[in-house]
């Protein structure tokens, strides 16, 4: 038997029993949040965008949602400074997923979303905004989302919600110290 570290995902999702309350609570309470994740795609080219966390409330406008298109990262972060489809969306690039352990990152301090790859910034927008807007009612998801045909296939090995933006020092020091704690 072949041991795997970290969660398999390959077509289905792990959701929350509910609205993800605790969480909306923590980032509104902040109006700042970070996604980390570690994962290592089962394929470099994925389309939908395929859903690796989102938290898709019953409107079907996105609060948030980190997904694989093709062979680049997407984010979609709602704020107030942002109009009902999340745009500006941030992007890694084209040619930017492999099949290797990734580290991706997404911060938002009030003012400025930054995405990063592998400790490095790909993409950022400076427009502000609070969180105000997000809806409530939005289960968090991971692997998939509310539609269950955007299924993201790979392997998750550490997923963290922060309710402050990291700073690129904080990025650096946790890619360095990998999904496990240190390397």
């Amino acid at each position: 038997m072949t041991r795997v570290d970290g969660v398999v995902l390959a077509g289905g999702a792990l959701r929350s029993s509910g609205a993800a309350t605790t969480l909306h609570t923590a980032l509104q309470a902040t109006n700042q949040s970070t996604m980390e994740l570690w994962i290592t795609p089962a394929s470099s080219w994925q389309n939908g965008p395929a859903r690796l966390v989102s938290l898709r409330g019953t409107s079907g406008n996105y609060n948030t949602m980190i997904g694989q298109q093709g062979d680049a990262l997407e984010v979609w972060f709602q704020h107030t400074g942002k109009g009902s489809k999340n745009m500006p969306w941030l992007k890694t690039g084209g040619q930017a997923v492999t099949t290797n352990l990734l580290h991706v990152v997404h911060t938002y301090n009030g003012t400025v979303e930054r995405l990063y790859l592998n400790g490095v910034e790909r993409d950022s927008e400076a427009l502000s905004g609070t969180l105000a807007a997000w809806d409530l009612t939005a289960p968090f998801y991971v692997g998939n989302d509310a539609s269950m045909n955007r299924a993201w296939h790979g392997t998750l090995r550490l997923l963290a919600v922060y309710d402050r933006a990291l700073s690129p020092a904080d990025i650096q020091q946790n890619f360095a110290a990998g999904p496990a704690g240190s390397n």
